[in-house]
């Protein structure tokens, strides 16, 4: 089973907003941390499957909070193995792709887009070889 760490940073008067949310019978487990200046550190242990679903809910619920953050953290091992949820949905028998969620997608290409000093020069080389190449002064 792959795992996520959900690490989210609010005021310490909107803990107990996550607890609300619908996306929170999928957390395997929970830990609190309180980071003093009236800010807690909220860490979710949840199957891959439900991390996007939980972070679509954690963002529309706080994006507008000051001092609102969440960190994603893919999870290598735990022990003791976590327990599904009881209340989760029962397991499909058809077995799925592994999936990430949106924003571990997004993150990665955007990575991936931007242009590095070593792509540019290879870029630079394969030009001037066109560029000599295609002359009149080609070897024949």
């Amino acid at each position: 089973m792959s795992l996520r760490l959900i690490e989210i940073i609010v005021p310490a008067d909107s803990v107990e907003a996550i607890a609300e949310l619908p996306c929170t019978r999928d957390v395997l487990d929970r830990w609190d941390d309180n980071l003093g200046k009236d800010k807690t550190l909220v860490r979710l242990l949840v199957n891959v499957h439900h991390t996007e679903g939980i972070l679509d809910d954690l963002e529309s619920r706080f994006s507008q909070v000051d001092g609102f953050r969440v960190m994603l953290l893919p999870v290598e091992a735990t022990l003791p193995h976590p327990r599904e949820p009881e209340n989760s949905e029962p397991r499909r028998k058809k077995k799925s792709a592994e999936r990430i969620s949106r924003q571990e997608l997004y993150n990665y290409v955007a990575r991936s887009a931007k242009i590095s000093r070593v792509f540019a020069a290879l870029k630079n080389l394969k030009f001037k070889n066109w560029q000599y190449t295609s002359g009149d002064d080609r070897v024949h």
